[in-house]
């Protein structure tokens, strides 16, 4: 049985489902839609792409410029899930370079660009499209992010968001988060992203960089330590269970959440923090990085089956905090958040 509050959410994930296939499908630029006009008007062509963005957001500048220098990279790059325009940290004291783009293990939402192939399914697997068995409980972006789902697949994000949430108080979760992202900087720069080499952003390629730069960062002991030598360097700390990552996100003032066993914004479990926004992070990184040996299958998870007991353990991630109860996993109504 539903309860009440559960609705409005089973209601949107619904029609999400109506409007992505209503574009896929064609069916939006049938003759029964364009009853009203005097003219018959030429079908296009069928869509490759969809930007999704709800009406309470505001785009920066070069967000269409964003989506359509990335467009290319989601359409030849089976490992990739979405391009997204937002940085669930990207507060403006955590955040400097307006043409830095990332891959992440998380799927953020506010912003979201997805190709056909998703929806529908890839040739090499047919029963992976989202259309198959669309969020059947509601909360679609909760569902989008279960590893039966997301596949391993990631997703691009930039460093400064290029959305900005103003909040919709008759929205599905009541503008409960209004506060909470009102806090995040949409970024001012007009950046020309078609004159960009974003070559760095393949799979290999940005593994071995980024496993580089989080190697060689200073190991530091407690967060304290972290945010006294980010000054001068790159430094990491470990986490080894929720209990830790929720308190050391705290004390950075990132989002404490997971998702099926990855935190907001985080690459393979690490989560980068632009502390001060000077020219270093600190990296909050699982054991394994610690180990000093980078995993061969680091960065390339796409279309493994790992699920979260398996990934955590993996990552050497405890999935109880001191109260013996799972970090995150509870549904708290956080529709697209």
């Amino acid at each position: 049985e539903d309860h009440a509050w559960e609705r409005p959410y089973k209601l949107l994930a619904v029609h999400y489902g109506w409007a992505i296939e209503q574009i896929f499908s064609g069916e939006v630029y049938t003759n029964d839609n364009q009853m009203d006009h005097n003219r018959k008007i030429p079908q296009p062509p069928m869509a490759k792409r969809v930007i999704i963005l709800e009406e309470d957001i505001e785009i920066a500048r070069d967000f269409f410029s964003y989506m359509n220098a990335t467009a290319d990279l989601l359409d030849t790059d089976s490992t990739l899930f979405a391009v997204s325009a937002f940085n669930d940290n990207g507060k403006e004291q955590l955040v400097a370079d307006p043409t830095r783009l990332l891959r992440s293990d998380f799927f953020p939402g506010l912003g979201w660009m997805m190709s056909r192939h998703v929806w529908d399914g890839p040739l090499h697997h047919p029963h992976a499209g989202l259309k198959r068995e669309w969020a059947p409980g509601g909360f679609w972006d909760d569902w989008i992010r279960e590893p039966n789902i997301r596949r391993g697949r990631q997703v691009i994000r930039p460093e400064i968001s290029r959305t900005f949430h103003f909040g919709n108080v008759k929205g599905a979760s009541s503008g409960e988060q209004t506060l909470k992202l009102s806090k995040i900087r949409l970024d001012s720069v007009d950046v020309d992203w078609d004159k960009l080499n974003l070559s760095y952003l393949e799979p290999s390629k940005f593994a071995e960089n980024y496993w580089n730069r989080v190697s060689r960062a200073r190991l530091v002991r407690s967060i304290e330590e972290a945010k006294s030598f980010v000054a001068h360097s790159d430094v990491k700390v470990t986490y080894s269970d929720w209990n830790q990552f929720k308190y050391t996100a705290q004390s950075l003032g990132i989002a404490e959440d997971e998702k099926a066993g990855v935190p907001r914004t985080a690459y393979e479990g690490i989560v980068e923090v632009r502390y001060g926004g000077g020219d270093f992070f600190i990296f909050l990184i699982p054991p394994y990085v610690d180990e000093g040996f980078k995993p061969a299958d680091f960065g390339q998870k796409a279309w493994m089956k790992i699920d979260k007991e398996t990934l955590l353990k993996n990552f050497g991630v405890s999935e109880k905090n001191d109260d013996g109860f799972l970090f995150g996993s509870d549904i708290t109504g956080s529709e697209n958040i």
